[in-house]
């Protein structure tokens, strides 16, 4: 999928009935160039955020009342060699329990989503000098919001 940064909201109808939910529609949206809380007043966030799956880049730019209460939140965070060589150390492949990849209550996870943006504009930076990190290795961290998500995912652990 591919980064709508120009366009806003890339849409992905499953017009083939092929999705593991038939007929779900894929909103893929990129908040970066519009200012905080403009997106209610381009997208139909109710709809989407209600009857479609939606990945949002950029998520701290919705106005607070836009955000979904039930969300997975998804950081990626791109780490030197030896960094996933670690974090991958066992044989499933899951970090160690002494990685920091404890669960954090609702309040860590907005102080670690404006930590993670501010982090990631000197990391588009970092990669524009560098090359586009492509093959860099990185780090997923998974944040369940809402006893939904939380079950979800407990259920995947």
């Amino acid at each position: 999928v591919s980064s709508p940064s120009y366009l806003i909201d890339n849409v992905y109808p499953d017009e083939d009935g092929d999705a593991l939910v038939k007929g779900v529609t894929v909103h893929h949206i990129d908040l970066w160039r519009l200012p905080d809380g403009k997106a209610r007043q381009i997208l139909d966030l109710a709809h989407i955020f209600s009857e479609c799956v939606s990945l949002v880049e950029w998520p701290q730019r919705l106005a607070p009342d836009d955000v979904p209460t039930q969300r997975l939140e998804v950081y990626l965070q791109i780490v030197s060699e030896m960094e996933a060589a670690a974090l991958s150390a066992d044989a499933g492949g899951r970090p160690r329990a002494d990685a920091d990849s404890r669960d954090r209550d609702h309040s860590d996870a907005d102080a670690d989503a404006e930590a993670d943006a501010d982090a990631g504009a000197d990391a588009d930076a970092d990669c524009d000098e560098e090359g586009d990190g492509e093959d860099e290795p990185r780090v997923v961290k998974i944040v369940p919001i809402g006893p939904g998500w939380a079950e979800r995912v407990q259920r995947i652990r």
